[in-house]
């Protein structure tokens, strides 16, 4: 007989009461990856432009309903101004909103 091995914790089935007893394999190719977004913040007279890691422009305008997001950054903006917002406006959508995003959340509520 063969030793057991344990099934690893990513390939392991799981049951979750929003699928109804349903099963699925959760792994990590089940799991999209994260990358930047730019998103821009359109006040009316321009807009700010922020850098957004998440999984797609759609989960950025769900979570952020004042912000409209794009699949590839805009080509008005010169390599300093991306590596700027790069460097100065990046934020992570899993994180808790910080700075220019935690004011845009409190001022949209």
């Amino acid at each position: 007989m063969e030793p057991w091995t344990p099934v690893p914790q990513a390939a392991r089935p799981v049951t979750t009461a929003a699928l109804h007893g349903k099963r699925l394999l959760r792994d990590a190719s089940s799991v999209a990856e994260k990358r930047p977004y730019f998103a821009c913040d359109d006040y009316g007279m321009g807009g700010i432009w922020l850098l957004i890691d998440a999984r797609s422009a759609a989960e950025i305008e769900e979570r952020f309903p004042a912000l409209k997001a794009f699949e590839q950054p805009p080509d008005f903006l010169s390599d300093e101004e991306r590596e700027r917002i790069a460097s100065e406006l990046r934020f992570d959508i899993d994180a808790a909103p910080t700075g220019y995003l935690a004011d845009l959340v409190a001022n949209r509520e």
